[in-house]
């Protein structure tokens, strides 16, 4: 009778053979069904404890039942755990069942210190106990059992996607990872289908490169540019020699001008001269002036085509002194040149004499001053000091015409026209008594000039601590002026007289230096150029060139 049920009571008792059952001590009851349970359900494992083991049975029977039946035994191992002799006898049984831990039935974890028994000591125990190590080897214990027990099929979820997540979390996949996985996707879709914000939008792209161009001039019918530090020899032959053009039309291309091979070679260094600004007469664009460092003027009759020599240079303009600045004024038949000196010295030029300018009763202008700008506006010359004032010449006489507040603080980096027939100009200054040291202001230096305005306009344009090395005003109908500026750092402003109007991405390849150069196209497009410059080195660079208009969103990252 007995015998009989018994017998019943064990064909009653089953459990699932892809569980996996939890012994452990009442005192760590807490942490095996309140963090170890959980984290072994969230991996889609089925999990048999005490809690839920069958009920009007024998203790004995179902924990023998639950050992058997089931895949993997973790044991707690804690000093109550290996003291109670229950827990004992089912580790003998355990051991009973796969005697050469071939089938890993037995998982023992120490989760509190104790003197483990031998029987188990011989297998890899997942210790616990180190603070510092117990997430990642309470994970290694998940992956045990992960690694043996398999996921139940989708039917035993509540719905398809549980059954995806519990697939997903056995492979390494966590909540985070997880979305992060769903982020990248979902950007995908985006710049996929160009949904905001990777839509196309109004970006800098580049148009072509040309090594070491870093001036740029617009004659109104040509684009011709010069480079910098053009190369470690001189050239010979048909090749570039540092000065190119580019008619305006849409899809021109830039081109290398024609130059002998002596004009711009330096002998004595044995390489190209620097070609440090360009410029022309308003009335007669395709005559084009090549300021070079150390050579002189070449001058283009053919818009920048080919070149010759137009006056050496004079030799009070050796050594350190380098020729920075040149102006063309004068007439279209009698054109009259203006070169400043880096350091030191104004020029004016007719043909192959050069004249000092300054010095003397008729033009008080220092000789020794440092000149910074230079503007032709008519008849007239306006040459922008370092801390020595803003100065007109007409003809042989020279007039300061700053304000006396600001003519020991500024220095003139930029001088452009704002308006002919109101003698308005627009300067970018450097301020040494300012925090903000370069600042963009409207000049109205002549007597009865803009009389609206006060000297200087009172409210900057514009103002930030990096120097501008491009500066373009363009006067429109009724008055209205539009300004560009462009710093070494790649940064683009435009604006009008009342402040700034628009800020363009800026050019990432400047972040260190840029010499940059400005012009318009006839379509209205602005066209740039960038050039990198860290050090002053022979080391040629690449003089890339830009407009601005609607291209890949990620051109406002790298154009």
């Amino acid at each position: 009778m007995v015998k009989g049920k018994t017998m019943a009571e064990e064909q009653k008792v089953r459990y699932d053979a892809d569980a996996v059952f939890i012994s452990y001590s009442p005192e760590d009851i807490d942490w095996a069904e309140d963090e170890l349970r959980p984290r072994l359900e969230a991996s889609g494992v089925k999990v048999i404890t005490g809690e839920n083991l069958t009920g009007g049975v024998t203790v004995s029977l179902n924990r023998e039942r639950a050992i058997a039946d089931t895949r993997r035994t973790i044991v707690v191992l804690s000093p109550e755990w290996v003291a109670n002799s229950w827990n004992s006898f089912e580790a003998d049984m355990l051991l009973h069942l796969d005697p050469a831990a071939v089938k890993r039935k037995l998982l023992p974890v120490l989760l509190r210190k104790t003197e483990i028994p031998p029987r188990i000591a011989r297998l890899t125990i997942r210790d616990l106990t180190d603070k510092k190590r117990y997430a990642s080897r309470l994970a290694q214990l998940i992956r045990d059992v992960e690694d043996a027990v398999p996921l139940p099929p989708p039917d035993a979820f509540p719905n398809r996607w549980e059954w995806y997540w519990r697939q997903a979390r056995r492979r390494g996949v966590t909540a985070k990872r997880g979305a992060a996985v769903a982020i990248g996707f979902l950007l995908l879709l985006l710049i996929a289908a160009q949904i905001w914000p990777f839509q196309p939008r109004e970006v800098w792209l580049e148009q072509e490169s040309v090594p070491g161009l870093a001036v740029l001039h617009n004659t109104g019918e040509m684009l011709v540019a010069g480079a910098r530090h053009g190369g470690d020899d001189c050239p010979t032959g048909d090749v570039y020699r540092g000065l190119a053009f580019r008619p305006l039309q849409p899809e021109s291309r830039w081109q290398p001008s024609r130059v002998p091979d002596d004009l711009l070679c330096v002998r004595a260094l044995g390489s190209l001269t620097n070609i440090v600004d360009i410029g022309s007469h308003r009335d007669e664009p395709s005559v084009v002036y090549a300021l070079t460092a150390q050579k002189g003027i070449a001058v283009s009759l053919d818009g920048g085509v080919s070149y010759q020599l137009f006056s050496a240079a004079d030799r009070e303009l050796a050594g350190n002194n380098e020729p920075e600045f040149l102006a063309v004024g004068g007439s279209a038949e009698s054109p009259v040149l203006w070169v400043a000196g880096r350091n030191e010295g104004l020029w004016r030029v007719n043909g192959t004499h050069w004249q000092a300018v300054g010095g003397d009763d008729a033009c008080p202008l220092p000789a020794g001053a440092a000149v910074d700008s230079l503007l032709v506006d008519g008849g007239r010359l306006l040459a922008g000091t370092v801390r020595q004032g803003l100065w007109l010449i007409e003809g042989a006489r020279c007039t300061r015409v700053d304000a006396a507040d600001t003519g020991d603080r500024w220095e003139y980096d930029q001088l452009a026209v704002a308006s002919e027939s109101q003698n308005r100009y627009v300067a970018v200054v450097r301020d040494r008594e300012e925090e903000a040291q370069f600042r963009l202001v409207v000049l109205c230096p002549l007597t009865n000039d803009c009389e609206t305005l006060p000297w200087p306009h009172s409210q900057p344009l514009w103002q930030d601590n990096s120097p501008v090395e491009s500066l373009l005003v363009r006067p429109e109908p009724a008055g209205q002026v539009t300004w560009v500026l462009a710093d070494q750092q790649g940064r683009v402003v435009t604006g009008d007289l009342n402040g700034i109007t628009k800020r363009y991405p800026r050019i990432t390849r400047c972040l260190l230096t840029c010499a940059m150069g400005l012009a318009w196209l006839p379509d209205g497009a602005l066209y740039l150029l960038a050039d990198p410059r860290s050090l002053r080195t022979r080391q040629l660079t690449e003089g890339r060139f830009y407009t601005y208009e609607r291209g890949d969103w990620y051109r406002r990252i790298w154009p």
